[in-house]
């Protein structure tokens, strides 16, 4: 049986939760650059595009094991990083 978005949220939120603070910090303000990026997305160059839409696919991969599988080590956000 599929999952409700209810469900999931909470999972993701129980699991948030055991992460360090700052960690999910850094997450959240990654998050909100990209909801930008999305948003204006027309005036973004072809590079910053390409970027965007490869972490939003590695984003995507990332919640769709953790629906199927649950947790599977150290909390992974694409774009987390500097160097992604």
């Amino acid at each position: 049986m599929a999952k409700t978005n209810k469900e999931i949220i909470d999972s993701l939120t129980e699991y948030f939760m055991q992460q360090p603070p700052a960690d999910i910090c850094r997450a959240l303000a990654c998050m909100m650059i990209d909801l930008s990026r999305l948003k204006y997305i027309q005036n973004l160059d072809k590079k910053e595009k390409e970027s965007f839409f490869r972490r939003l696919q590695m984003n995507v991969d990332q919640l769709k094991m953790f629906i199927e599988k649950g947790p599977q080590g150290k909390f992974i956000l694409h774009g987390q990083n500097r160097d992604d």
